[in-house]
This record gives structure tokens, C-alpha cells and sequence, in this order.
């Protein structure tokens, strides 16, 4: 067991105690397959008794539906986050486009929900068969996206900051992504432009 050194707080049970947050590896069963999480709770130090809060509870429901997506051999939330980010998508947009529900890409990211099978497959697709995006575009009213080349989509599973922008005179489209090439990722930040 783990203790993290968080604020403690007063006991709701007690009432005198101090609640120490905690983790804990637990082995979790789903199907006929086991596995580990990490479980979030606390503990007051004065009646032992366990609490889980509304963030424990979150974090903990997470761990368990990340754990279930992988028995089941369903995309995680970085494969979902990294497919909508390979098309410059907000989550916002690739809702409009691939369906879903109000804020759906924030719950697939962060493991509040699990995607429907045929939401999964279909994020599959297009994770494989880029040509099918343009189709989607067009049926959710959007002008389509130039796809990107393979630097383009390597700084983008970085997390970098990205932008688009057409030149206006030659009509090409461009991706401009900051990064930084200073050692250790400290320094000056440089944009960098990619045509097309």
C-alpha cells in the first residue's frame, strides 16, 4: 500500500481524524481474466475508517473500465485521443463527425466511457483507412482536412501545439507545430512550417 502525501482532511465518520490519501495495486477479475489496478482511497488515522471520495471514486471507476476495455480489445484512450488528433480534430468536432453523444471524445479519453462496438470500429477504420475521413467530413457538413505526412503525425503524438492554415496564393495547406530542439526540452520555442 502507498501513501501520497495529499492535504489530509477532516473524517466525515469521526470527525476528529485526519484522512491520509492512499493507493493500492488490486487484482481485479472481468470475464474470466485478471489483472491488476490501481485502487484511490483514504484513510483516517484516527477510526481506520476507509473513505472514497468523489474523485477516488472517479479515478477508481476509470481504472476499472480502461481494464474491461482490454479484456475486450477495445481501442484505449490514447488510441482514441491519438486517431482524433492524427486528423487535428477537437473533440468537440470529431463528435459532430463520428457521433456519440454530448462531450463523447472527452469521456472515451478519459476513460468515463466505454465506446460502443460499432463506435470502436468505426474509429478503427479510420484509424486504417484514411481515405474514409473525407466521406465523414463531407456527410457531417465539414470541409475536409489535409492528411498528414509521418513528422507531422509523430509531433502530433507528442502532444505539440499544432495549427492549420491554407496559403492563400498557391491554396496549399500547411500544418505549422511548435517544438522545442533545445536539450532537455528547455530553451527557445521555434516554429517550424510543413507544406504539402
Amino acid at each position: 500500500m502507498n501513501t501520497q502525501m495529499n492535504k489530509p482532511t477532516s473524517c466525515p465518520i469521526c470527525s476528529t481524524g485526519s484522512l491520509i490519501a492512499q493507493t493500492e495495486r488490486s487484482e481485479v477479475s472481468y470475464q474470466g481474466r485478471k489483472g491488476y489496478i490501481t485502487t484511490h482511497f483514504a484513510v483516517c488515522d484516527c477510526c481506520n475508517a476507509f473513505i472514497t471520495d468523489n474523485e477516488a471514486s472517479r479515478a477508481n471507476k476509470r481504472a476499472v473500465l480502461a481494464f474491461r476495455k482490454s479484456v475486450h480489445g477495445g481501442l484505449s484512450s490514447d488510441e482514441i485521443k491519438a486517431i482524433r488528433i492524427r486528423y487535428g480534430l477537437t473533440q468537440d468536432t470529431a463528435q459532430r463527425i463520428f457521433g456519440g453523444g454530448p462531450k463523447a471524445f472527452s469521456k472515451y479519453e478519459s476513460d468515463d466511457v466505454v465506446p460502443a462496438a460499432s463506435m470502436d470500429k468505426l474509429l478503427r477504420i479510420v484509424r486504417d483507412h484514411p481515405a474514409v475521413m473525407n466521406t465523414l467530413f463531407e456527410l457531417a457538413g465539414l470541409p475536409t482536412t489535409p492528411s498528414l505526412n509521418a513528422t507531422e503525425q509523430h509531433k502530433l503524438l507528442l502532444n505539440l501545439p499544432i495549427s492549420y492554415s491554407t496559403d492563400s496564393e498557391n491554396s496549399l495547406p500547411s500544418v505549422s507545430v511548435l517544438f522545442n530542439d533545445q536539450p532537455n526540452l528547455v530553451g527557445a520555442v521555434k516554429e517550424h512550417e510543413f507544406h504539402h
